[in-house]
């Protein structure tokens, strides 16, 4: 499992909440709510990662497209020249 690297501030605000006031119960109700939280926790990390890996992508893909773009145009070009 790899090391917690997760900040209270960039866990959603409900989710910081919730951590706050299951820290705040008794010992004995703290025990099974924070193991929940935990996996909530892992879970909204998880799904932050993916969104980036994900926006990254896109980006990769645009940037790709662009690059095509300007081969098609470059080749359409070289093919207009070699007519003429």
């Amino acid at each position: 499992m790899e090391p917690r690297t997760t900040k209270a501030a960039d866990l959603p605000g409900e989710l910081a909440e919730l951590r706050r006031c299951v820290e705040a119960l008794p010992r004995t109700r703290r025990r099974r709510l924070a193991a929940l939280c935990d996996g909530l926790t892992a879970w909204a990390e998880r799904q932050q990662r993916l969104v980036q890996a994900a926006q990254e992508l896109v980006e990769q893909l645009q940037l790709d497209i662009k690059y095509l773009e300007f081969d098609l145009e470059a080749t359409r070009r070289e093919r207009d020249a070699l007519r003429s």
